[in-house]
């Protein structure tokens, strides 16, 4: 989905990625960061959000919770992360990455609600009165308010857009008395609303359009102020770029929450030239041939990647040369291969030949290395380290290492931290 643009506005990515599958330095099956890159994206970002007045937590799932990477987001201004389950939030939080909303995409579990409290996220979104009375105990227990954001959603369900299995949240009709619920609870503010997705790229348009959420969004705010709350957020993720920033502050959104973009791939990334550059490739080998292709070893592809191409080849200037189409399996199947398709008037790739794909990924959710490089926009690569993909380091072989070791490779990329014991 992405394979043009990068190899149009940042082949040396390709290059190196290639270059360092073939000497060994990273394993089959890794998405290698080009964190200066992504150093710049969020720049980018925050230049665009400062100028229209907009509050930015960045989204780390899609680069697989990489630390160094959301080090140089930090660093490039973006100051709270985003934490869509509580396993991130304490990958995060492991090396010093500033936390700022938990709870959304999924609830925090009640019994985990004392750690992710110790880390002094600014919101914590809440699906309901229930969560948000409990959120309210434990923070009243630790001696302190924690602010939260309600869930909302419209008073019919087809009044919504929510992805499948991403339901929830409290009904318009019925959320005046959840304001009035939280009336002298201990531990805990109302300070906002969210919901998601509240824009969607529409193929037929070629552009990122609001789904019905943001107007169920906007009508929640609303009465949030009727009520008399100090509404201090409308928070609005979905495909939140450089490009879409202005017309979400223009109706009403105080905070937004960039991921995709962090590495240039949103679908808007796919069509046109955006501030953002890629930033990330996935790198595998050709495992064996079959009749009609090539399969290559697997274990990093997404059902959603709308992947369409890959580069093929044993050294990085064949590869950058030689392309095949190539699809993913279903999402019924494990993903122990991906497949490229040989056109009569190709070579046949060979067996151990490099791979790289460019396509929209949540890597959070694949069983992948992760390979965050450093210097590249210098003329000066290096590995910051291996991880796995949910923000942990690991040796070449995938065994866990310990956090201090991961505290040596942000080092070693120029960044602070502060590991959490």
């Amino acid at each position: 989905m992405f394979l043009d643009m990068t190899v149009e506005r940042n082949p040396d990515l390709i290059r190196t990625a290639a270059l360092l599958h073939q000497s060994g330095a990273i394993p089959t099956n890794t998405y290698v960061l080009d964190v200066d890159a992504i150093y710049e994206n969020a720049a980018a970002i925050r230049e665009v959000a400062d100028k229209y007045g907009a509050t930015l937590y960045q989204m780390t799932k899609q680069h697989g919770r990489n630390p160094v990477a959301a080090l140089a987001a930090e660093e490039a201004g973006i100051k709270g992360a985003v934490c869509v389950d509580v396993d991130e939030a304490i990958a995060l939080a492991s090396y010093g990455v500033t936390i700022g909303h938990v709870g959304h995409l999924q609830q925090i579990p009640d019994h985990s609600l004392a750690e992710i409290l110790s880390y002094k996220p600014e919101v914590v979104t809440c699906f309901s009165v229930e969560k948000a009375l409990r959120v309210g105990e434990e923070a009243a227990r630790l001696g302190r308010e924690q602010q939260v954001l309600f869930r909302v959603r419209a008073t019919r369900d087809d009044q919504d857009d929510f992805h499948p299995a991403q339901e929830g949240g409290i009904r318009l009709s019925d959320l005046e008395q959840a304001v009035h619920a939280l009336d002298g609870a201990r531990g805990v503010r109302l300070v906002g609303v969210t919901t998601h997705p509240n824009l969607l790229y529409q193929a037929d348009r070629r552009e990122a359009l609001p789904t019905k959420n943001l107007k169920t969004l906007l009508e929640a705010a609303e009465i949030l102020r009727r009520c008399g709350v100090d509404v201090r957020q409308v928070n609005a993720p979905g495909v939140t770029c450089c490009a879409t920033i202005p017309g979400m502050v223009q109706r009403g959104i105080t905070h937004v929450e960039p991921g995709s973009a962090l590495i240039g791939n949103t679908p808007l990334h796919s069509l046109l030239d955006q501030p953002e550059i890629p930033a990330m490739c996935y790198v595998t080998e050709v495992s064996h041939l079959v009749k009609d292709g090539a399969l290559t070893i697997g274990y990093g592809f997404y059902p959603r990647s709308h992947l369409k191409e890959a580069l093929v080849g044993s050294s990085p200037d064949e590869l950058i040369g030689q392309r095949y189409p190539a699809s993913a399996y279903p999402a019924e199947a494990i993903d122990y291969y991906g497949k490229l398709v040989v056109p009569p008037n190709m070579p046949m790739p060979k067996v151990g030949d490099s791979v790289v794909y460019a396509f929209r990924s949540q890597v959070f959710i694949s069983n992948s290395f992760v390979a965050p490089l450093v210097g590249l926009r210098h003329g000066k690569p290096r590995l910051a380290g291996l991880w796995n993909a949910v923000g942990y380091p690991v040796d070449r072989q995938g065994r866990p290492q310990c956090l201090e070791e991961g505290e040596k490779f942000i080092q070693q990329a120029g960044f602070n931290s502060s590991i959490r014991l």
